[in-house]
């Protein structure tokens, strides 16, 4: 911590050393994150109109059920530490010292792909059952939270790090595209708005989440990989 409420002279250097190899350590991220997370994603919305209006009233409601489902999400390795925020230390019960540092993080244009299913129900009856592709793009920022201890290493102190903690909240997430190719209604349009709000309605703390737990794992090893001493 602060001596005599001075400033965190060990901390401060470490955080010289973090920003000093961002550049390296972003690189040995990108090796050992895998490109593409393996999850699955859905979601579903439905609609309710009048296909089919009569003079007086309307003579046929549809009502429409879709599904979207992502198996994946792509560009994992594009995650980068962009800014260290802020380094303390603190003294275990070891002796040794601890190290936590706070890291802005980036990922741009995390890509989805899957299919998108709907069925259509017309006057009470079933229609027709359609199913397409789907795709998106998204872009995440959040802050990683790296622990640590200094190790001593011939004349120079070292940073270790041993656990990472990515958090990125729902409203770091922001869609950049979202598309959906599914055949066309004939009685009842449902191309534009109804995709839109299944895509926006995926679970998107789950999709985060997978990416945190892949980081999560991949963020130490690239930092190991550094000498980050001073």
């Amino acid at each position: 911590g602060e001596a005599g409420g001075g400033p965190d002279l060990i901390g401060l250097a470490v955080a010289m050393t973090l920003r000093r190899q961002l550049d390296a350590i972003n690189l040995h991220i990108q090796e050992s994150i895998p490109d593409t997370i393996q999850e699955v994603y859905s979601s579903v919305t439905n609609t309710t109109g009048c296909c089919m209006p009569g003079f007086w009233s309307c003579l046929c409601h549809c009502t429409a059920f879709g599904r979207v489902e992502f198996t994946n999400l792509t560009n994992a390795k594009r995650l980068r530490l962009v800014e260290v925020l802020n380094v303390s230390t603190d003294t275990t019960t070891l002796g040794q010292l601890s190290l936590r540092a706070y890291v802005n993080v980036s990922a741009p244009e995390l890509s989805g792909k899957g299919v998108a299913r709907s069925e259509l129900n017309a006057c009470a009856k079933h229609l027709t059952h359609l199913s397409g592709g789907a795709g998106l793009t998204v872009s995440a920022t959040g802050i990683a939270r790296l622990d640590g201890v200094l190790v001593p290493k011939g004349d120079k102190m070292c940073f270790t790090c041993e656990r990472v903690g990515l958090t990125i909240p729902v409203q770091g997430v922001t869609f950049l595209d979202s598309n959906v190719e599914v055949g066309g209604w004939r009685v009842f349009d449902l191309s534009g708005s109804f995709w839109d709000s299944a895509i926006h309605a995926l679970p998107t703390q789950g999709l985060v989440d997978s990416l945190a737990s892949a980081a999560d794992e991949a963020i130490p090893e690239a930092l190991n990989r550094e000498s980050l001493c001073f």
